[in-house]
């Protein structure tokens, strides 16, 4: 699963702790999380993992992960 690049929680009972185990996945770009116990801390810690396994492209945009609270 860590080609997946797509992935919806809405309205599940993820929390932080739960986010920990997407860290590996590094094709990750958006992530919905509406609803859920994910918190803006949980959000920055996996962002930060996944944006720092995944080499920048020259002139491409800063974010790699979009994630909807």
């Amino acid at each position: 699963m860590t080609n997946l690049e797509y992935l919806t929680l809405y309205g599940t009972a993820i929390t932080d702790t739960g986010l920990k185990s997407l860290e590996g996945m590094t094709k990750l770009r958006i992530l919905h999380v509406q609803r859920t116990g994910v918190t803006k801390r949980g959000i920055q810690r996996l962002k930060a993992t996944v944006e720092a396994a995944e080499p920048r492209i020259a002139n491409s945009p800063g974010l790699l992960l979009q994630v909807f609270p």
